[in-house]
């Protein structure tokens, strides 16, 4: 008698995704790649119960993404009593777009596959792939903000809105990506109100291709895509025509003096927030993850009503891919050209170093805004340059008695902003635990921002090496699986009062912090 394990397969390597094209006699396989995750589908084991040499292949058209599913075996397991074999297609359908349900094959065995009542429906597809016509005339959803070539290849990035028809089709098709390779990513709910969905940008970037194996064929190829939304926000910076009179301890307010639906796309002042971001698995390691993610900056810096860009939930390599093309721009636009420490400085025996004092902080706060950079990702971005400014024979820390350097005030700056936006959370320690603990965040906040730079400084023209572990080299963003970032649903929120530095020891910093046995080295909840 076979024990389970002879009729469990793999869900990742079951499943085999592959991008169709016209050839010129018969449609070609562009692309073929499996799944990074399936536990969103078929359970936290991803097994997939009940078949022996299981096939499940999701085909897409390379232009238009039109989908197809084929799934066959050798063989399947009859029912005993309760046990049963996993029913891939019910698994599926609540996953795969209404689109594709004309498309589902269930072939029941090898034995079967001659049967053309079922095979053909796989026949049919890539027959109609083949002949189609008017392969000539797709164009992708929206319009095309920008390109760029890669030696002899030629790419374009669209953008559309998603209250466009098209852009919803092509992004149905694609959603079944999303529990694939984004951990923790939830579809989009494409039947909301129009002006829900109006606040909703989605960019599509494909590849222009030179040669059409026929005269109807495509000339455009799927790599990637990105969604994006845009909400309100509070410029402070701005003065406002309604004056609230309210309390010394809220001193900032926003004037209620708007009505739903509110305007969409806002024409207030708003935040845009990348929230889902994804390279397909061929195309990576190639430059399209930072020239995708600087197509789409570019674009929101260009756009007056957006005064800040944040991210969603982002994985550790996003974190790199954002850390490496912001650092590079910043570097590129002069933005720290007159960002320095103060070193004219001596440091008090006793009492409080204000940040102010050992950095200008104004300047700061002009350069953040006009790069239109979240506080704390523009205050990391700070501190690594000002890291790469002091020569590695100098990043060591010198004795009080001895006289401060460059180096010492960069530690302290970095210091005091882990320990103010960490604040409660080291409350809960004893002093001397609580110097030890900042003391080994601190050290992995160095080691991190000096690999970032040894990859900047290496020229390379995609984001640099990741760590192993957490869809390192799948360059997308919304969610981790089991472990959701603690403090970067807020990365975007203004900290209360943080003009007050200098006199105030309880700047009102974030508290949503995991708890203190996390590693400090990229560990997202301390950087």
């Amino acid at each position: 008698m076979s024990g389970p394990d002879e009729w469990s397969a793999n869900a990742n390597k079951a499943v085999t995704i592959s991008l169709i094209q016209q050839g010129a006699a018969a449609p070609l396989e562009i692309a073929n790649f499996c799944p990074k995750f399936t536990y969103p589908i078929f359970g936290q084991e991803e097994q997939i119960f009940g078949y022996q040499n299981l096939s499940i292949h999701l085909r897409f058209t390379a232009h238009d993404l039109l989908p197809n599913l084929e799934v066959t075996w050798d063989q399947k397991f009859k029912t005993i009593g309760d046990v049963k074999a996993d029913d891939i297609e019910g698994t599926l359908r609540d996953w795969l777009s209404p689109s594709m349900s004309r498309f589902v094959l269930e072939t029941r065995g090898l034995a079967n596959l001659i049967h053309q009542a079922a095979f053909g429906k796989t026949l049919s597809y890539l027959s109609d792939i083949q002949d189609d016509g008017a392969g000539d005339l797709f164009k992708p959803p929206g319009e095309k903000i920008t390109s760029y070539k890669i030696k002899d290849q030629r790419f374009e990035v669209w953008r559309g809105r998603l209250v466009d028809p098209a852009v919803r089709r092509i992004l149905g098709r694609i959603q079944i990506f999303i529990p694939f390779f984004i951990e923790g990513g939830s579809f989009l709910n494409l039947e909301e109100q129009e002006f829900s969905l109006e606040r909703w940008s989605i960019f599509f970037l494909y590849e222009k291709l030179s040669h059409k194996p026929l005269p109807h064929s495509s000339t455009y190829s799927f790599i990637g895509y990105s969604t994006a939304y845009r909400y309100y926000f509070y410029d402070q910076d701005t003065p406002q025509t309604l004056t609230l009179t309210t309390s010394k301890a809220y001193p900032k307010q926003a004037p209620f003096d708007f009505i739903l639906p509110i305007q969409t796309p806002p024409h207030h002042p708003s935040r845009e927030r990348i929230s889902q971001f994804l390279i397909l698995p061929p195309y990576q390691s190639q430059g399209h993850g930072s020239r995708f993610y600087g197509a789409l900056v570019k674009d929101f810096l260009a756009n007056p009503i957006i005064k800040e860009i944040t991210v969603e939930d982002p994985n550790e390599a996003f974190d790199d891919l954002r850390d490496f093309c912001d650092l590079k721009r910043l570097r590129e636009n002069g933005t720290f050209e007159h960002i320095k420490i103060n070193t004219n400085l001596s440091m008090p025996r006793h009492g409080k170093l204000p940040t102010s004092k050992i950095i200008d902080k104004a300047l700061l706060q002009q350069q953040r805004i006009h790069n239109k950079i979240a506080p704390r990702q523009f205050d990391r971005l700070v501190e690594m340059h000002l890291l790469s400014t002091v020569s590695a024979k100098n990043r060591k820390a010198s004795s009080l008695a001895g006289g401060w350097g460059e180096y010492d005030f960069w530690r302290l700056l970095v210091k005091q902003r882990l320990y103010k936006f960490n604040r409660q959370s080291l409350a809960q320690l004893d002093l001397p635990e609580r110097i030890d603990k900042l003391e080994e965040v601190f050290e992995g906040v160095e080691s991190d921002y000096l690999r970032l730079l040894r990859g900047l400084e290496r020229g390379e023209d995609e984001e640099p090496d990741t760590h192993e572990g957490r869809a390192a080299d799948d360059k997308v963003a919304n969610g981790n699986k089991g472990k959701k970032r603690a403090i970067e649903e807020s990365e975007d929120e203004e900290t209360e009062n943080d003009d007050d530095d200098d006199n105030d020891d309880s700047d009102g910093y974030d508290d949503h912090m995991e708890g203190i046995e996390r590693p400090a080295k990229r560990s997202k909840g301390w950087r």
